[in-house]
């Protein structure tokens, strides 16, 4: 299940990187749910589970690079530009800017979780096993994906 909906963001990434038109709503929802489901996967699946999630991880990585890439190349204009033409919210209806905040804040605090999954599989501990501590302090941002 999780491989399909992998394969399936995959495909949206693709799809909009070579200039179909695609449902932002759609690969924000997808990409949520992808996110929370990996995390489950990587707090509470078999070692081999885990391993896959953290392969998948790294492929999508790999592929939104690669991607990227492929939208820079095909519209002549540099990544640095693209993303500020993406940050600008008089680019977009005042509707479709509050959507892509709020998506892109809950994709982010999925990302943050997803990430202490990680962490906590990467030092062998259970996520539970997170003291009140490190609860309190505030995060780094993760550079995995830009925002």
């Amino acid at each position: 299940m999780l491989k399909d909906e992998y394969n399936q963001l995959i495909k949206l990434f693709h799809d909009g990187a070579e200039g179909k038109t695609i449902n932002l709503d759609e690969v924000f929802a997808q990409s949520l749910t992808f996110f929370n489901h990996l995390k489950a996967q990587v707090e509470k699946g078999s070692p081999e589970e885990k391993k896959e999630a953290v392969s998948m991880m790294s492929e999508m990585y790999n592929q939104m690079i690669a991607e990227t890439k492929k939208i820079t190349e095909r519209s002549g204009v540099p990544e640095d530009q693209l993303l500020a033409y993406a940050e600008n919210p008089s680019n977009f209806t005042p509707e479709q800017w509050q959507q892509i905040q709020q998506s892109k804040q809950k994709i982010a605090e999925a990302g943050k979780d997803l990430m202490k999954a990680f962490q906590n599989l990467a030092k062998g501990a259970s996520p539970s096993a997170e003291t009140e501590e490190k609860k309190g302090k505030k995060s780094k941002k993760s550079q995995w994906m830009r925002s």
